[in-house]
């Protein structure tokens, strides 16, 4: 809590965007991770969160939390629709269907004169009980809260009996059913808990930008958060959390070095923004290839090692 203190403004802000992208990486972690159910609308629902906290924001004197409250309930409204077809479907079929609600909605909402149409909308400031959270420092206290919180919720749903069935469905979902899981039931309730974990994210990105519009909701940003669950490893959460964060602090590192490479060596400066572009599918390949396990893996050998050392085995 003390860092908003002792670091500048820029790395406070670096830590605002990666809490925000921590929040939005969890829940799709427990839909795709934990229950084995591919989404790639998770941008949709960060959208959803966005544009109901500036809707409520620019339309009513309502706080933040009736704005998230608002962004929570439309976002589990919308994912028991997008979670029908998994019933039906699986894999690239299922992966296809919600990229195929991902456009729709991104299409309807830039129609609406409410939601501002193709240029989105502008708030004026966020309150929350009470309090006018004005500065990136603010921010940082509120967006910490909720990131602790949302991870904190996510492990004891991983350990419920919602959490088992979870993973029960994804190694083998009719193995699943036979042992008495109802595969509608807890299929619809991993995408509404993803749906609300997205909205939540798109809900605080919105506040703490203060804009919101459909350029901040690209497709693009559906496969990074695709990217982010991966890299960090499909099935662990504490390597989705580094991976949100590494991989969201990761554009600003590669920009920086593209401006210290600059003077001395222009050229490799020019390759370095254009693998900017590309750096997630870059990264992605790189682990997919050296370690399928993702960063989990290496964290967990390079625990292994440091409790064994300095004897190879033990």
């Amino acid at each position: 809590m003390a860092y908003p203190f002792v670091a500048g403004e820029y790395f406070v802000h670096l830590a605002n965007q990666a809490l925000i992208v921590v929040v939005g990486a969890v829940g799709l972690q427990l839909l795709t991770g934990q229950t084995g159910l591919i989404s790639l609308a998770h941008a949709a629902f960060i959208a959803v969160g966005g544009y109901a906290v500036g809707v409520v924001s620019v339309q009513t004197d309502l706080s933040l939390l009736a704005g998230l409250g608002a962004a929570v309930l439309s976002a589990v409204a919308l994912s028991l629709v997008v979670g029908l077809p998994s019933l039906r479907l699986e894999s690239l079929y299922l992966a296809i269907a919600t990229m195929a609600f991902h456009f729709a909605l991104l299409f309807t909402v830039t129609r609406f004169e409410l939601t501002g149409g193709n240029f989105g909308l502008r708030l004026d400031q966020t309150e929350l009980f009470g309090w006018t959270v004005n500065t990136r420092r603010e921010f940082y206290v509120v967006l910490v809260v909720t990131a602790v919180g949302a991870v904190l919720i996510a492990t004891n749903l991983r350990r419920s009996r919602t959490g088992r069935a979870w993973g029960a469905v994804r190694d083998r979902d009719l193995a699943a059913q036979a042992m008495g899981v109802n595969l509608a039931r807890f299929k619809l309730y991993a995408f509404a808990v993803s749906g609300a974990y997205g909205a939540i994210a798109g809900g605080l990105s919105t506040a703490y930008l203060g804009t919101t519009g459909p350029d901040h909701y690209t497709f693009e940003l559906a496969v990074q958060y695709l990217a982010i669950v991966i890299v960090g490893g499909l099935t662990s959460l504490p390597g989705t959390v580094m991976s949100a964060v590494l991989l969201s602090l990761m554009p600003e590192l590669l920009r920086l070095a593209t401006g210290w490479l600059q003077g001395p060596l222009p050229a490799l400066a020019d390759n370095l923004l254009l693998l900017q572009s590309g750096l997630y599918g870059v990264v992605l390949v790189v682990v997919l290839l050296v370690q399928p396990e993702g960063l989990n893996g290496v964290w967990v050998r390079v625990k292994r090692w440091w409790l064994n050392y300095p004897y190879s085995y033990r």
